[in-house]
């Protein structure tokens, strides 16, 4: 998941815990 907006799979779910913009994904 890139974003809370866009939940994807499990495996990145740890990406859904911050805002893609702090990532910059």
């Amino acid at each position: 998941g890139r974003s809370l907006v866009f939940p994807e799979e499990t495996a990145n779910s740890f990406v859904e815990l911050f805002p893609a913009k702090e990532l910059s994904l």
